[in-house]
């Protein structure tokens, strides 16, 4: 058992093999995990929080977004401000808790629209999240499919688009094949890279004919 909590740094999960009560006995005794990755749909947010406070100070790395367990894990995950790699469902963490992860680096995170306007409103602050250089975001499937704002969706989705360029970092909306919102919002994006072209074209043969 010695060894075990000095040796065992990375715990993958990929069926259901444990309880919740295995894995708070797996937690106590292999204490300084940095990496943990819960991939089964019957392991959620709840049985997962004793283990998370258990490995506050090492963990590095996290994957919890399998299930559907809806329980929130905001108070614990404000104590994981080591965390380099995080993927989650923003009713696990919500996107008021992200702003305490000064070191994460990498976000797969699966959200509402509602939770797009709050995350776009702390990536303006540049203060928050400040080495972070990988935004991956997808909607709930119960997101996509209610009816929304689309004027008001596009709005928000040019907004952490921008803060990500000023930041420098890499965007990718996720599944956007199935999401009627992130189609538009692609396609748009094409349209405008077209202006942008066309517009640097024109640029180019103004200047060329002011050197003939």
């Amino acid at each position: 058992i010695q060894v075990g909590r000095s040796s065992l740094r990375e715990i993958t999960i990929e069926k259901d093999a444990l309880s919740a009560k295995h894995l708070l006995i797996l937690s106590q005794l292999a204490h300084n995990v940095e990496s943990a990755a819960f991939r089964h749909k019957s392991i959620g947010a709840s049985a997962v929080r004793p283990c998370l406070e258990n490995w506050a100070s090492t963990l590095k790395f996290l994957s919890l977004d399998s299930s559907e367990d809806r329980t929130s894990i905001e108070h614990v995950g404000a104590r994981l401000g080591g965390l380099r790699g995080l993927i989650v469902r923003s009713a696990n963490i919500p996107p008021t808790v992200l702003g305490n992860f000064g070191q994460l680096e990498s976000l797969i995170y699966t959200c509402t629209l509602e939770d797009f306007e709050i995350l776009a409103d702390t990536l303006r602050d540049l203060r928050s999240l400040p080495v972070l250089y990988a935004l991956f975001l997808e909607r709930t499937q119960e997101d996509k499919k209610k009816q929304c704002d689309i004027e008001r969706g596009l709005s928000v989705m040019k907004d952490i688009q921008d803060s990500c360029d000023r930041r420098k970092m890499c965007l990718l909306f996720r599944n956007s094949g199935d999401d009627p919102l992130f189609r538009l919002f692609r396609e748009q994006g094409k349209e405008r890279e077209k202006q942008v072209c066309g517009h640097v074209v024109e640029q180019f043969r103004y200047w060329s004919s002011r050197t003939d």
